[in-house]
């Protein structure tokens, strides 16, 4: 019985290392541009958040902005590093304060 729980604790010692490697979190992006476009018929100014992570950044990467409370969000956008394209294909969760997407490329834009 003493060597069942042997077995299983190091079974343990050596799978949660494991997991925790693989959830390390970015917490630096590379480059950060902020355009503002003010809208010419409307109170309102539209704002383009575009980035790059790091050279050796691990992808896909999960990356969390902070988001105003009372903005809008249009697209979350991925820049394809292969042709320079813009794609929109990654999903994003939106809330309060945050937004989080996950990216397989290292540019992006929101």
């Amino acid at each position: 019985m003493k060597r069942n729980y042997l077995l299983l604790l190091i079974l343990f010692a050596l799978i949660f290392p494991c997991m925790a490697q693989s959830q390390d979190k970015l917490t630096a992006i590379d480059s950060l541009v902020i355009d503002l476009w003010p809208d010419y018929d409307r109170n309102a100014t539209l704002v383009l958040l575009t980035g790059a992570l790091p050279a050796g950044t691990m992808l896909p990467a999960t990356v969390t902005l902070p988001f105003p409370e009372k903005a809008q969000l249009h697209a979350v956008a991925r820049i394809d590093s292969s042709d320079g394209v813009m794609k929109d294909d990654i999903l994003f969760s939106l809330s309060p304060d945050k937004l989080t997407f996950t990216t397989p490329d290292l540019s992006f834009r929101a």
